[in-house]
């Protein structure tokens, strides 16, 4: 892949849930239309492990962002 260069030089994004700043949810890392999750404290099924992070996720995905309560 020709982006394989950029996307490996690329920073990871700390992920958070709410305004709670102060406990790391897992990263995201990014390049064009590429993204890789880490999700931490979650298994394979992330909406029960991780909800908040999991609602982010895919309104991300989507370009729907949702909001967690």
């Amino acid at each position: 892949w020709e982006g394989l260069q950029n996307f490996l030089s690329t920073d990871r994004t700390p992920l958070y849930c709410g305004s709670n700043r102060g406990s790391t949810k897992g990263f995201r890392k990014s390049y064009k239309n590429f993204h890789f999750y880490w999700i931490l404290g979650a298994g394979h099924f992330v909406p029960v492990d991780q909800p908040c992070v999991a609602l982010n996720m895919i309104g991300a995905f989507t370009q729907s962002p949702a909001v967690s309560t």
